[in-house]
């Protein structure tokens, strides 16, 4: 394997997998701010699609501190995963 296969995979995974994380944050935080913050649904995804962009950009700069390319793409399938389970788990209720 060449020196530009695994940064290719890093790019990919870094822009493709952090705009999966930032969908799946910005589901996973809608039960997470229907609980917490206010009761209010149209706070709850306002809430979520702020937070989205934390999730996304940190995802961006987490796959290219990971020290291999195959740990990059496990673990930001591994978060986005975590946080639809959050969204599938705990349903907003049919309020949204």
């Amino acid at each position: 394997m060449s020196f530009s296969t695994p940064i290719f995979i890093r790019v990919f995974t870094a822009i493709f997998g952090g705009y999966g994380v930032g969908i799946a944050g910005s589901l996973g935080m809608i039960p997470i701010s229907l609980w917490l913050f206010t009761n209010n649904p149209h706070d709850a995804v306002y809430i979520g699609m702020m937070i989205s962009y934390v999730f996304c950009f940190g995802a961006f700069i987490w796959c290219f501190c990971c020290k291999t390319a195959t740990a990059a793409v496990r673990d930001t399938s591994l978060f986005s995963l975590s946080l639809l389970s959050l969204y599938w788990l705990f349903p907003a209720g049919g309020s949204l």
